[in-house]
């Protein structure tokens, strides 16, 4: 079982593309909530049979408040034993770290998801504090020990540093990272002109890609392994990427649970809500969920590629651009089709 536990929604970054940044209620987590929300999902997990809890500690910035998130791992290696484990995760910006966190962190197997867009002009251009300073200074001297790791880079290709998609993974690479994920903003201001961009910058990453792995080099790029192995596999999406109302829990500094964490706000009245602290998670409401992956949406239904295509599969993107998990932003369509394209090219090149 997966729980996502925001520590707070405050953020010492503002960075251009942040789905947060219209929210004006934001709150901080507390202590009793923590032991709440993880007490509640040990034994829920256990009710499921299951044998493994993974915590992942996000924000806003979960390093603003550190020592909650210390209280959440020893209370959670309390409950661990021989036949229950415990994985912990951190989402982090990274420009919070002291060699105590980090040492902490390490001691603690994390695995790191740390955000970077790529080299100092685009991390500085999309992802600056809140007084408008660049944030790359403040990443680059735990970058060494960042790439020794285990770390997963996230970076974010928005219309305005598109054209340095290809040079900013290289240097991500050349930093000695070998695991990114890559995702476009689809709620940003995408012309036609910025797509074509955007496909071209894909091309000259793939035969970026194909020259690193002739050579050896172990990398994995979300971009452009997921649709083969998707393929390959026969699996879909849905069930190697969605875990939407299945196997993952949000749960807000306030209490509220959502089905994942792009839906996570402190809004009593938000949509998609499956429970709170308080009264735990409604199973009514989580069934109500379970259609999602039961079938392909009705604009989906005789399109060839609905199973690797995250328009289809993945619940949080459609709520983004749509306001409905069912609904189907034009823009992730023609990214999609033109992605799914390129994959299979590549896969063209490989298996020959």
């Amino acid at each position: 079982m997966n729980i996502v536990l925001l520590l707070t929604d405050n953020c010492n970054l503002r960075c251009t593309y942040c789905y947060y940044k219209g929210i004006q209620k934001r709150i901080n987590g507390n202590e009793e909530n923590i032991k709440t929300a993880i007490g509640y999902f040990y034994k829920y997990a256990k009710e499921m049979n299951q044998s493994l809890l993974n915590i992942t500690f996000f924000g806003g910035e979960p390093l603003l408040f550190f020592n909650l998130l210390k209280t959440g791992v020893e209370y959670a290696d309390s409950l661990a034993g021989p036949d229950f484990k415990i994985a912990y995760a951190i989402n982090t910006n990274a420009t919070l770290f002291t060699k105590e966190i980090f040492d902490y962190l390490e001691a603690h197997n994390f695995l790191f998801y740390v955000s970077l867009d790529g080299m100092k002009q685009t991390q500085d251009e999309q992802r600056p504090l809140h007084n408008g300073a660049g944030s790359y200074d403040l990443i680059k001297p735990w970058i060494p020990r960042l790439a020794a790791a285990n770390t997963m880079v996230e970076k974010v290709i928005t219309p305005e540093n598109v054209s340095r998609l290809h040079d900013d993974i290289e240097f991500i690479v050349n930093q000695g990272f070998r695991s990114i994920i890559t995702s476009p903003d689809f709620s940003g201001n995408w012309t036609r002109e910025t797509f074509e961009i955007l496909e071209r910058e894909y091309e000259k990453l793939i035969a970026y890609y194909i020259k690193k792995q002739r050579r050896g080099k172990g990398l994995y790029l979300n971009v452009v392994e997921d649709k083969i192995k998707a393929f390959l596999a026969k699996k879909s999406f849905k069930e190697t990427c969605c875990n939407l109302g299945q196997n993952i829990f949000a749960v807000t500094p306030g209490g509220i649970i959502f089905p994942c964490t792009r839906f996570a706000v402190n809004d009593p009245d938000s949509p998609y809500i499956i429970g709170t602290l308080e009264k735990g998670v409604d199973p009514k409401k989580l069934l109500m969920m379970s259609h999602y992956h039961a079938k392909d949406k009705p604009q989906c239904e005789d399109c060839t590629i609905k199973d690797r295509c995250l328009g289809n599969s993945c619940g949080c993107i459609s709520y983004s651009t749509t306001g409905d998990i069912d609904g189907i932003s034009p823009f992730v369509c023609e990214h999609e089709r033109m992605l799914t394209r390129l994959a299979d090219e590549l896969a063209e090149e490989i298996f020959s």
